[in-house]
């Protein structure tokens, strides 16, 4: 989402496909600024469109904060993902400016999407998506993504790419599973029954830490 703060500012966004946008952020007392909404009282959100590789953007303020100086002294414009950011009105409003941007560079995050574009879409004879995989088309990208096919996991980008996934059920509620070659041992929330139970699979290294994990719905029996 592209965010405005402030009381007397607006910004714009584009790119170099077209893509142009943009949004006000005003207020004249701080009493009147709702906490956690983005709707253009003291902050404002757009989102930008699939696909965007680049952009810009330009921030402005309408008469230099001179009405609003006493409570917020500076206006700010930029990305976050959806969701993350909280406008805490007064309080994100009248903060001293090196505090805020300290605030948004170590705590809001930014989702980079991504893409393979080397060979177009899944249409084309050769793709990056290894064995047991399949390719699938990003909208509005240009690109595609691999993903492992039903009952296979691994990484679908890298040689020799999904292996067979392998559980076997205890009735104590402990499951061995291999995916591959590669042993897991694989613990159940709850006992295994005839219903959709979730798993934790994790991967132990040498010294017996954990070395990766990830949940699956798997059938009991």
């Amino acid at each position: 989402m592209f965010t405005v703060i402030g009381c007397d500012d607006y910004a714009l966004i584009n790119d170099t496909n077209g893509f142009t946008s943009g949004c006000f952020a005003l207020c004249q007392k701080e009493p009147n600024v709702p906490y956690g909404q983005c709707s253009g009282n003291g902050c404002c959100q757009i989102s930008i469109p699939k696909g965007l590789s680049y952009y810009n953007s330009r921030l402005y303020t309408l008469q230099k904060h001179i009405d609003v100086w006493f409570f917020n002294e500076c206006g700010y414009g930029f990305l976050v993902e959806e969701g993350s950011y909280e406008f805490n009105s007064a309080s994100d409003l009248n903060t001293s400016h090196d505090d805020f941007i300290n605030k948004i560079e170590s705590t809001m995050p930014i989702v980079v999407d991504w893409v393979i574009k080397s060979n177009g879409t899944c249409t084309a004879e050769v793709n990056e998506c290894k064995g047991n995989s399949l390719c699938y088309d990003v909208e509005g990208s240009g690109g595609y993504r691999c993903k492992c096919i039903n009952g296979y996991e691994g990484n679908p980008y890298l040689h020799p790419g999904c292996q067979e996934l392998t559980v076997q059920f205890n009735p104590k509620g402990v499951v061995t599973a291999k995916v591959g070659s590669n042993s897991w041992l694989v613990v159940t929330n709850s006992e295994l029954t005839m219903v959709p139970t979730t798993v934790v699979l994790a991967t132990y290294s040498e010294d017996g830490s954990v070395a990766t994990e990830a949940e699956h719905l798997l059938l009991g029996q």
